[in-house]
């Protein structure tokens, strides 16, 4: 009894569903196809410019999280402290200009990740030196060339 009550409201939704959505799907799609256009050089090139820097941002970030974990240096520890702090203050605006864009923060590449992991095996003088010429020096160079 309660399922023949409930029959005729389930063969009505089926039936209705399909319409819905197609309804909604179409006047989107011809909307959107109208619309679009390639972006122009200098669109392109900023939005390569705020990929980049997001990834040094992230990468730098994440070296310097390990580097004062494990290093026994103060200088060492200062850049990597003052590079946390960049990130911190910088981070919400590009993270805003991403969101502007339609563009998420992008993943850290596979280069970044092989450092990561040799920072967190090291220790000592050769941790500071592999922070310094494989994330402090590479990472500030690209941003500048950008």
């Amino acid at each position: 009894m309660r399922i023949a009550g409930l029959l005729p409201w389930a063969i009505a939704a089926a039936a209705l569903m399909p319409a819905a959505a197609t309804a909604q799907r179409a006047p989107y799609a011809a909307a959107a196809a109208a619309e679009a256009r390639p972006l122009g050089q200098a669109q392109r090139l900023e939005r390569r410019f705020l990929q980049l820097t997001a990834e040094n941002l992230r990468f730098q970030a994440a070296a310097a999280r390990i580097v004062l974990a494990r290093s026994t240096n103060a200088s060492t520890t200062a850049i990597a402290a003052s590079l946390l702090a960049r990130h911190d203050a910088v981070l919400p605006e590009l993270l805003h200009l991403l969101h502007a864009r339609s563009m998420a923060l992008p993943l850290a590449d596979g280069g970044h990740g092989k450092v990561l992991r040799q920072l967190g095996r090291l220790n000592g003088s050769r941790l500071d030196r592999v922070f310094l010429d494989d994330v402090v020096l590479p990472t500030s160079q690209a941003d500048l060339a950008n």
